[in-house]
């Protein structure tokens, strides 16, 4: 585990951990692929990516990893999932906030699906 990566578990735990995140989550086998995302919340479909090694010669900054990044993310949001692509000054509160809100809507039925379920009861 990075120290980035770590560095989010530690502040999600500290603000959000009432809310499930599953590490190395692998994605895409309906489309042959063997993706993993380093975070994601399996219910919310939400997928969190820590991008470690954006300023040297690490894997998300070559031509090939941001290439692989921009596959895997586009596999990810033709299943449905928002993905959240974090670099090391965006692992702070308050864009955790904004992803754990983004998971709690997604776990809320809509009204109109509300409306719906109260009616067929």
């Amino acid at each position: 585990m990075s120290q980035l990566e770590q560095r989010f578990i530690d502040l999600w735990e500290l603000e959000f951990n009432h809310i499930d995140l599953h590490r190395e989550f692998m994605f895409a086998k309906e489309l042959k692929r063997k993706y993993r995302a380093d975070f994601a919340s399996i219910e919310g479909k939400v997928i969190i990516e820590i991008q470690g090694g954006i300023y040297g010669k690490g894997g998300h900054s070559s031509i090939a990893g941001i290439k692989r990044d921009c596959e895997k993310f586009f596999c990810a949001a033709q299943l449905g999932y928002v993905c959240f692509p974090l670099y090391t000054d965006m692992i702070t509160i308050p864009t955790l906030r904004i992803i754990a809100d983004t998971i709690t809507k997604r776990l809320k039925p809509t009204s109109s699906y509300a409306s719906i379920m109260r009616q067929v009861a």
